[in-house]
Formats: structure tokens, C-alpha cells, sequence
């Protein structure tokens, strides 16, 4: 899967809009047990420190660590950071300094900390009059709807224009058997909804018109900026633990 999706991670971004509240004072990183070879090449300008949430399985640490790195190394294909250098320390700490080019890094940031990335939920046991006023909100834990597809399933997600309209749209290839799955699916449920979940948010909700084959195609009104930020979520690994900001601010 990692392998599939090497290709659509060079689109990365984030869809979030969440605030992250960071503290700009000097910090110094945790001491750190596991280095990445380095990638830095400039002298650092930035520093951030993610750290697990309280009762995280230390095991899945380094997990965290591989998603982080891989989350990193797509914004630096993308050209979104410049050199960077990650560590993980014992207790699940992960820090990163970053060279110069680092672009919109609160964008970053959320990119690096969101747990969950795609869900494609069966909406067909709700009120098609409530679907326009979810859109856009977060869905509730334990809601019980049955989900479809996830990022899982993915084999690739990349961001395309319409050479017709200038439109902005992400093209979603799946993985055979989930393929298989969507189609039918949406072949039973003609009329009735499915939501695009990404990231816990309900993006959309559209209405099944017929059956839906690999490659599905999710058309909106998105910008440039948001259609890459949406296929990145939908083509990078859950993170297995979840992460929080710590501190944030210059290099001492």
C-alpha cells in the first residue's frame, strides 16, 4: 500500500481547520534516541515537538515516528518544507528541525497531527433533509453507520484539473476488492447518500446516481490548495497513536 501510494504523496497538504495554539519562545528539543540520517543541510530556522497522547501503547512509537517521517518527506516532494530532521525520543517525543522554505506552517502542523484520514460512510439510514446541514460538521463518535471505505482501501489519490473549466477535483483509485465493494454498494444504495469523511469531518454528501466504478472521482468547489490538501489526507497513512503539539518556536 505504502509502496502504491508513493506517487500521490508527493500532493501533500492538510484539510483541517483547526487552531493549533503554539508557543514561540526558544525551546530545546527532548534528548532524543533515535535519529533519521539528516537531511538538514542549512542551519535550522524552526522546531517543533509532537508528543503522544496520555496512554498511548509505547509500542506503536515508532509507527508514529514512520507515518511522521513519511507525512514529512511528501511535503518536501511537494516543495511545502525544505530540509528537515526528525527524532524520536523514549518516550514517543518527536522532534523536527526545519531549514529554510518551510511554507504555511500551521497547515503543516495539522497535517502531521490528524489521526484519521478517509472514510466513505453509508449515509442511505438518514434524512436526505439532514444531509446539507452535516456537511461540514465533525461526525460523532460511535454513530454506527456503516463504513464503505477507508484510506485503507486506497491505492492512490491525486488532485487533477479539468482542462474544460479550470475545476479542481481528486481522483481516487481503490484497491481491487474494495473496488469490487464500492461498486456494489452503490449500485444497491441509487439514491440514497454516502459522506466523504476525512479527517472525522463529513466533507460532502452525495446523492448515489448510479453505480460508482474505480477510479471515483470527488468533485467540488475546491481551490488548487484544497483539492491537493484533500487527496493528501485521503493517500497518507492513519497516524497509530494520536499526537498533540507540544511546543513550537526558533532553534536555541
Amino acid at each position: 500500500m505504502a509502496e502504491q501510494n508513493s506517487g500521490c504523496l508527493e500532493q501533500f497538504f492538510s484539510l483541517l481547520m483547526g487552531l493549533w495554539i503554539v508557543v514561540f519562545a526558544g525551546r530545546t528539543l527532548p534528548a532524543m534516541t533515535t535519529l533519521t540520517p539528516s537531511s538538514v543541510n542549512d542551519a535550522p530556522v524552526l522546531e517543533i515537538v509532537l508528543v503522544p497522547e496520555a496512554g498511548a501503547d509505547p509500542a506503536l512509537f515508532q509507527a508514529a515516528f514512520d507515518v511522521v517521517q513519511e507525512r514529512l518527506a511528501a511535503a518536501q516532494r511537494a516543495g511545502q518544507i525544505g530540509s528537515f530532521d526528525a527524532t524520536l525520543g523514549s518516550q514517543g517525543e518527536i522532534g523536527v528541525q526545519f531549514g529554510a522554505g518551510i511554507q504555511e506552517t500551521d497547515t503543516l502542523i495539522a497535517a502531521l497531527l490528524v489521526t484519521s484520514t478517509l472514510e466513505w460512510i453509508d449515509f442511505s439510514s438518514v434524512d436526505p433533509a439532514q444531509y446539507s446541514a452535516q456537511a461540514g460538521t465533525m461526525l460523532p463518535p460511535g454513530h454506527g453507520l456503516p463504513v464503505v471505505v477507508t484510506n485503507a482501501d486506497v491505492q492512490t489519490a491525486i488532485a487533477g484539473q479539468d482542462a474544460s473549466n479550470g475545476s479542481w477535483y481528486i481522483l481516487v483509485t481503490l484497491e481491487p476488492e474494495a473496488a469490487e465493494r464500492f461498486a456494489a454498494f452503490t449500485a444497491a444504495n441509487i439514491g440514497s447518500g454516502v459522506a466523504l469523511v476525512v479527517a472525522g469531518e463529513i466533507i460532502s454528501i452525495p446523492i448515489i446516481q448510479t453505480q460508482i466504478d474505480s477510479p471515483v472521482s470527488i468533485n467540488g468547489a475546491f481551490t488548487q490548495a484544497e483539492a491537493e490538501s484533500l487527496a493528501g489526507q485521503i493517500g497518507t497513512p492513519a497516524l497509530p497513536v494520536p499526537l498533540v503539539l507540544q511546543s513550537i518556536g526558533l532553534p536555541d
